[in-house]
C-alpha cells in the first residue's frame, strides 16, 4: 500500500473526528483498526480510476474516511448512505457530497448512468435484499 494513501486517510480520518463532537468512540477505534485496508482500496482505486475524472459512487458513506480521503485525492465521488446526519457536521465541514440513500429499497439518487465505478465497503453483508442494489449498479 502507498504511504502517500495512508497518510491521506489518517489524516482524513483525523479531519473527520475533529469536527465531530458527538461521534462515538468507535469511529476513532475504526480509523485506527481500519486504515491499512482502506488505504488498500486507495490503491486499487488509482489503478481502475483517474483522479479529476472518474465518477465514483461510495455506498456506505459512514464513517466517510474514505470518502474525505478519495476527495482530498482528487476524485470525483459521491457518497451514498442510510442517515447521512451521523456525520453530518464533517461532512459539511469537508464539502463533501454524501447523500441519503436507503439502497435496498430506492434509485440511487445520482443521474443514470454517470457513474464509472461504485465503491461499496462493509456494506453488502448488512443487506437483507442485495438483488435491489445489485440491480441497480
Amino acid at each position: 500500500m502507498s504511504a502517500q494513501n495512508v497518510d491521506a486517510l489518517r489524516q482524513a480520518g483525523l479531519r473527520i473526528l475533529s469536527h465531530e463532537s458527538s461521534v462515538d468512540s468507535w469511529a476513532a477505534d475504526y480509523l485506527v483498526h481500519q486504515s491499512p485496508r482502506l488505504a488498500e482500496d486507495l490503491d486499487i482505486l488509482e489503478k481502475y480510476a483517474s483522479r479529476n475524472s472518474t465518477q465514483i459512487v461510495e455506498i456506505g458513506s459512514s464513517p466517510p474516511f474514505i470518502t474525505a480521503a478519495m476527495n482530498e485525492l482528487g476524485f470525483r465521488v459521491i457518497g451514498l448512505d442510510i442517515d447521512p446526519t451521523r456525520f453530518g457536521e464533517a461532512t459539511r465541514g469537508e464539502g463533501l457530497d454524501i447523500r441519503l440513500a436507503n439502497i435496498e429499497s430506492e434509485p440511487f439518487p445520482v443521474e443514470s448512468a454517470s457513474v464509472d465505478l461504485v465503491l461499496m465497503n462493509e456494506v453488502f453483508e448488512h443487506l437483507r435484499s442485495p438483488l435491489v442494489p445489485i440491480t441497480e449498479i
